[in-house]
């Protein structure tokens, strides 16, 4: 049972991340929605900041949509990658 642990959330990405409560840090994210390029990078530009120092970030179909693939490989040097398992991407994040 995760919903103690867990904030599903069904809505526009960028809405959601202009909702969420500027004194609540996120500790594991998981991006999976539009897969195109500018779009994921915009979900990772909204969302990343909310992510504490320590906290995780998974990314979705990596390796399997050209537009997640590529924001991955672009990723800043503060998400350090931890693993991949098929196309779920994790990476955390570090002290840049």
């Amino acid at each position: 049972n995760l919903l103690p642990f867990v904030k599903p959330i069904q809505s526009d990405t960028i809405e959601a991340a202009n909702k969420w409560p500027l004194d609540q840090e996120i500790g594991f994210l998981f991006i999976d929605a539009v897969h195109d390029y500018h779009s994921v990078r915009r979900d990772f530009e909204f969302w990343s900041p909310k992510v504490k120092e320590g906290g995780f970030i998974a990314f979705h179909d990596v390796d399997t949509w050209d537009g997640v693939t590529k924001l991955v490989e672009e990723l800043p040097r503060w998400i350090k990658k931890i693993n991949q398992a098929d196309s779920v991407w994790i990476g955390q994040k570090i002290t840049p």
